[in-house]
């Protein structure tokens, strides 16, 4: 990992956060309004190619 952190290349993790309970609890609209409730949340939105971060 250093490698890639040092040198700013691009890295693509898969199959890291399986265990990670938001992924199936942030699919329930019930659950993000209990713990967000009316707070506006910012989105940043990229598209990634093989070449290009856009």
């Amino acid at each position: 990992m250093r490698e890639y952190f040092c040198s700013g290349s691009l890295v693509l993790l898969s199959d890291c956060m399986a265990h990670w309970p938001a992924r199936t609890e942030w699919n329930e609209l019930s659950y993000l309004k209990k713990v967000a409730g009316h707070r506006t949340v910012p989105v940043e939105i990229r598209c990634v190619d093989s070449e290009n971060i856009l």
